[in-house]
């Protein structure tokens, strides 16, 4: 068994050591781009970039770690990975670990070789953390799960798992709140937080609410660094067929023929479009936020005082304070079991 303090050792080493070019880097970025087209190069070294600068430092470790009793039972800890977005299972991963448990985990098909070749580099740093590591097929023998899936699997999730302590997680998107007061690098930020990861992640931004009317000149002005994903396959075909399928319906909409823009109450759009509502005052668009806290991961604000606020630009680079749906992972590891 290691200590708490080796633990945070090794990730700390993983970190300094962590090199993107290295030839098992670009085997594995390459590699899985191949099994799914949605892990562009770019993406994942977004995702990497991220987790590098503010995941595997020793301050950050040790202040995450400091704020929970960690007992180190080794008790067997069921993950369900998710595999929209590169690497979105690592943050479960981390907190089984440094909670002194054993992560028994399900990778998603669509996200395998990236966790694997971090998990492997962390082994070989030191090997001893394989034992808090277990791949499987099949979960069982667990005394907690937290799984992660769609709104129809979180059903069959809950009652496999009714008998043990668990944590089950739906689909939810980010919302952002425009107000008027907003600048060009507000919008520019926005735009990373719709088209980071092909607005594929439960943190991209996938509906608006405004005060006044849609400010469509400075929102489109803004996204012009990403036009080039329109060349993208995968995203262009949605783009189109979703572009098809508004136009048949007699919809209204707009675009710049790479985002559609349309009025929706639905918080979730699909690929290759966003939704957005007009309102009269920010109180009103508030309550209407509240009234859809379960289907809502982030706000993205200026104006701030929502539930798990951020700024813009920032809702695709959570921290690892950050949990998913606001519920404290490291607290559930550690005071429940």
């Amino acid at each position: 068994m290691m200590s708490l303090e080796e633990r945070i050792e090794a990730l700390v080493s993983l970190g300094d050591t962590l090199d993107l070019n290295a030839p098992s880097w670009v085997s594995a970025i390459h590699r899985s781009e191949i099994e799914n087209p949605w892990f562009s190069q770019d993406m994942v070294s977004l995702m990497l970039s991220n987790v590098i600068s503010d995941f595997f430092t020793k301050e950050v470790l040790e202040e995450f770690s400091k704020k929970y009793d960690i007992k180190d039972q080794q008790k067997r800890i069921g993950l369900i990975l998710a595999g929209n977005i590169p690497m979105v299972g690592l943050h479960d991963l981390l907190c089984v670990y440094l909670s002194g448990n054993i992560a028994i985990y399900k990778p998603s098909d669509k996200d395998a070789i990236l966790l694997e070749t971090l998990l492997e580099e962390l082994h070989s740093i030191e090997p001893k953390t394989k034992t808090y590591f277990q791949k499987v097929n099949k979960l069982q023998d667990l005394d907690a799960a937290i799984a992660t899936g769609s709104n129809n699997s979180a059903l069959h999730f809950a009652y496999y798992f009714k008998n043990i302590p668990h944590i089950i997680r739906k689909n939810r998107n980010a919302v952002a709140v425009i107000t008027g007061v907003e600048n060009k690098e507000d919008y520019e930020g926005l735009a990373d937080d719709i088209f980071s990861y092909y607005g594929l992640g439960c943190r991209n931004v996938s509906k608006i609410y405004c005060v006044g009317a849609f400010p469509k000149d400075a929102f489109y002005e803004a996204q012009e660094k990403y036009s080039p994903i329109i060349n993208h396959s995968k995203y262009k075909n949605n783009y189109d067929y979703n572009y098809a399928i508004y136009l048949l319906n007699k919809m209204d909409f707009l675009t710049n023929n790479v985002l559609i823009s349309l009025r929706s109450e639905a918080i979730q759009s699909r690929i290759g479009s966003i939704h957005y509502e007009e309102f009269d005052s920010l109180e009103s668009i508030r309550n209407a936020i509240n009234e859809k806290e379960e289907e809502i991961q982030v706000v993205v604000s200026k104006e701030g005082g929502f539930f798990r606020n951020c700024t813009f630009g920032q809702s695709q680079k959570p921290s690892i304070f950050d949990y998913a749906d606001g519920v404290d992972t490291m607290a559930f590891l550690t005071e429940r079991l």
